[in-house]
């Protein structure tokens, strides 16, 4: 398991893709000052990058990652990926509606599926830390967060494949807690 205080070492810029935002970490400063407003102008600007040998967007998993391949000092190929995050999630939704948009909408399958249990058991306050709000609209919730399990079902997390990423789904949700200084409410117990 990371610690808050690397992951958040690794995210460094927030940026927009297809008018979309996304975290990029600090090997992909070349997008700091470029807002890319479909693939097309993407693809160009990717290819034309001399420090890596190659950087493409992995569509095979969702949310999509951000990919360049590298070399150990000793010539061994070995690739880098960044999962691309989409939170254009409207600011004014409770705690808990922002919570759901953040797991869905990102294919945070795990937790998302947690969430969807403690609803229907009715245990928010007791498994959920600091929720201490009254749910009026609980089915709409339940509604919510099953088209988001139906739409994800055939996904694959990156987080999943784990020869491909390192870091696990709380790993994420912590960095994407810290940057968009936003609580997300989560069942922060780990049961193995």
């Amino acid at each position: 398991m990371i610690g808050r205080a690397n992951i958040r070492n690794l995210i460094l810029f927030v940026g927009v893709l297809r008018g979309e935002i996304f975290f990029l970490t600090q090997t992909r400063l070349l997008f700091k000052n470029t807002i890319f407003n479909n693939k097309k102008d993407l693809n160009p600007y990717i290819q034309t990058n001399k420090r890596f040998k190659m950087i493409y967007i992995n569509k095979n998993t969702f949310p999509f990652c951000y990919i360049e391949e590298k070399k150990f000092e000793w010539g061994e190929p070995y690739e880098v990926a960044t999962p691309i995050f989409d939170l254009s999630i409207d600011t004014k939704l409770s705690d808990l509606e922002y919570t759901i948009e953040v797991l869905g909408k990102n294919n945070f399958k795990n937790n998302l599926l947690k969430l969807h249990n403690i609803l229907v058991n009715r245990e928010e306050n007791v498994r959920i830390e600091n929720f201490n709000d009254l749910i009026t609209n609980r089915e709409i919730l339940l509604n919510r967060i099953k088209c988001y399990l139906d739409s994800n079902a055939n996904k694959i997390s990156p987080w999943d494949l784990h020869y491909y990423v390192s870091f696990n789904e709380n790993d994420y949700l912590e960095s994407i807690e810290d940057e968009t200084n936003r609580i997300l409410l989560l069942e922060r117990k780990e049961y193995h």
